[in-house]
């Protein structure tokens, strides 16, 4: 795959490793069925511990001197095909390059990637900026679909357990990532480390966050530029015990970014301006339809549900028994009853059936709701039934299973 980024069976370089790994079956020929390939799919199960003996070493393939895996992609040459993973697995991804960028499966993922299905199970990433156990900067309209992680991720800045960064329209969709990850300075996520004018659907973190500097988030570090987080959700603890904009969810929401039918349920200990659900929303930033219930504590500026300088907060609330917080800038106080009372669309949650994909084209989040709540019984929190999809008859958590299973195995060009 790395000699052909764009999976379209042309080489880029280095003919001799392309056709060790995908022979062609004449001189001259593309390689793939009716020289029409656009990218890659998982065949088989995959695991980097190549040798079997249960741990990542000296004896496997991929080991490289104790560097491991060399991500797919960089910044002069990214990926920007389709790679499937067909319902298969990757296990055991080992990286340990902490003074190199662009750090993952992938290390970049441009316009015209989709990466869709992959199941990376136990991986080990260590990196420096933009680090992600998936990719480590999805940007320019790149996709990312129906794919987890778990294992840990580290870095510098700009972190995330599935994807560091998420930049410039591209979109992550009904993924999520379990694990722990840990940033020593800023953008730390449990999800994605830095979203940047691109967007987050239906997708979850339920791992630990750790941060040395400002921006951390349970399931996003840093939301800016017009970033949007839509019915999603993080349940880990996050920690940033020197930093600033430190939230259950979210760490920062900077200029117009947004937050949409979306909870955290994780404690949140920072320093400074920390929030059950984001820490602080600044320049026109939004929170609409959501909560959050994780314990808030902190040195100053602390709130129950976010510090509020120059956004809007609508329909949203914190549970002032679970966060210990009586106090926020935005939202409004409830008590536990008060929030698993309502089984639907009524009381406080009246105006919670929000329009999240604007299939009718109006603009208007009051209506075309798409119905995105589950609001259980009386005696539970609501939780996000959404799929990310247009139609939600059939709607789920948008988070998946998590499969296991391990392996080797070969990929394949697809057509």
């Amino acid at each position: 795959m790395r000699y052909d980024l764009d999976g379209d069976g042309l080489l880029i370089t280095d003919t001799a490793a392309y056709d060790a790994a995908f022979p062609r079956p004449a001189s001259g020929s593309m390689g793939c069925p009716n020289d029409n390939c656009t990218g890659y799919e998982l065949a088989n199960n995959l695991s980097f511990d190549t040798n079997g003996n249960g741990e990542i070493g000296t004896g496997d393939q991929f080991w490289h001197d104790g560097a491991g895996w060399v991500p797919i992609g960089n910044s002069s040459s990214p990926f920007n095909a389709t790679f499937d993973g067909a319902g298969f697995s990757i296990s055991n991804l080992y990286v340990n390059r902490a003074s190199t960028d662009n750090i993952g499966l992938f290390g970049v993922a441009d316009a015209g990637s989709l990466i869709r299905g992959v199941q990376l199970v136990s991986v080990n990433v260590v990196g420096q900026d933009r680090v992600g156990g998936l990719v480590g900067s999805n940007r320019n309209g790149a996709a990312v679909q129906s794919s987890y992680t778990t294992g840990t991720v580290e870095g510098r800045q700009i972190v995330g357990g599935l994807v560091g960064e998420n930049r410039n329209t591209a979109n992550i969709t009904a993924s999520y990532s379990r694990g722990s990850v840990t940033g020593s300075g800023h953008s730390v996520g449990g999800l994605v480390g830095q979203n940047d004018g691109a967007s987050i659907t239906a997708s979850s973190a339920e791992g630990s966050v750790s941060a040395g500097s400002s921006f951390a988030g349970g399931l996003v570090g840093d939301n800016v530029n017009r970033g949007t987080v839509t019915a999603s959700y993080a349940t880990g603890n996050v920690v940033s015990s020197s930093g600033t904009q430190v939230g259950g969810l979210v760490g920062r929401g900077n200029s117009d970014a947004a937050v949409i039918a979306s909870y955290a349920t994780g404690s949140v200990s920072g320093n400074e301006v920390v929030g059950g659900l984001v820490g602080g929303i600044y320049n026109g930033s939004t929170i609409t339809a959501s909560y959050a219930t994780g314990r808030v504590s902190g040195r100053t500026n602390i709130h129950g549900l976010v510090h509020n300088s120059s956004g809007a907060v609508t329909d949203s609330y914190w549970d002032i028994q679970t966060s210990g917080q009586t106090d926020s800038d935005g939202g409004e106080p409830k008590t536990t009853s008060q929030l698993q009372s309502p089984t639907g669309y009524a009381g406080i949650y009246a105006d919670w059936n929000v329009d999240l994909d604007n299939i009718d084209l109006d603009d208007d989040p009051a209506t075309g709701g798409d119905d995105p709540w589950d609001f259980g019984t009386s005696n539970e929190y609501p939780t996000i039934k959404y799929d990310g999809s247009s139609d939600t008859t059939t709607a789920s958590t948008g988070t998946g299973t998590q499969p296991g299973g391990t392996g080797t195995g070969t990929g394949t060009d697809t057509g």
